[in-house]
């Protein structure tokens, strides 16, 4: 349960920082048979193209604080537990 709140708070805080002042986060959480999707989305400015192969490396960032682990977190805890993450920017 720790590594799914960890994973759910580095999601929150990178669209949080991504939108400035202003913006909204939806999370959407769907039951499929013995899993689940969770989706985190916000309508901030997205993430390059050039980029989004990038974002689950360690110590990428595109932001001028942070370390640039968070994303790799993600990643590593949901594969260890045989899920998929993705990043989409429409």
């Amino acid at each position: 349960m720790n590594h799914l709140r960890q994973m759910l708070m580095n999601l929150l805080t990178n669209s949080r920082e991504a939108l400035g002042e202003y913006g909204n986060i939806w999370v959407t959480i769907r039951r499929r048979e013995e899993f689940a999707d969770i989706e985190v989305q916000d309508d901030g400015p997205g993430i390059p193209a050039k980029d989004q192969d990038k974002v689950f490396e360690p110590f990428y960032s595109t932001k001028g604080t942070g370390v640039g682990l968070g994303l790799t977190l993600v990643r590593n805890y949901v594969t260890q537990f045989g899920g998929q993450v993705e990043c989409v920017t429409n």
